[in-house]
């Protein structure tokens, strides 16, 4: 009785390993939305609410993400109600974010 018992605890615990290790290969992804289509943007399908939202620094644009493991593009793009300025991977978007259009840049002196 005690081995069968072990065993299932055993496979729920392998199951459960293989499940952390697929969410840790899965990634946001992430979008530019210009800033007058923010009223078309289904806060519910994203990481960000209104207020936590990067806006670009002249604040026409901000981005938004998918939570990890979406694959497929939000209800509001899909459908066509918002047409993103571009779609990014983590690393694209950090190059993105780098760039004058986002974050100030000092001038040396």
């Amino acid at each position: 009785m005690e081995i069968t018992v072990l065993l299932l605890i055993w496979k729920k615990l392998t199951k459960q390993v293989i499940h952390l290790k697929n969410i840790k290969n899965m990634k946001n992804i992430y979008y530019v939305i210009n800033t007058i289509d923010k009223d078309k943007v289904d806060f519910v399908e994203i990481v960000q609410n209104p207020n936590t939202i990067r806006y670009s620094l002249d604040m026409s644009k901000f981005i938004i993400k998918t939570p990890v493991g979406v694959e497929s593009d939000p209800s509001f793009v899909s459908n066509g109600n918002v047409t993103p300025v571009g779609t990014y991977t983590h690393s694209e978007i950090l190059v993105l974010l780098d760039g004058n259009e986002w974050s100030l840049t000092e001038e040396v002196i």
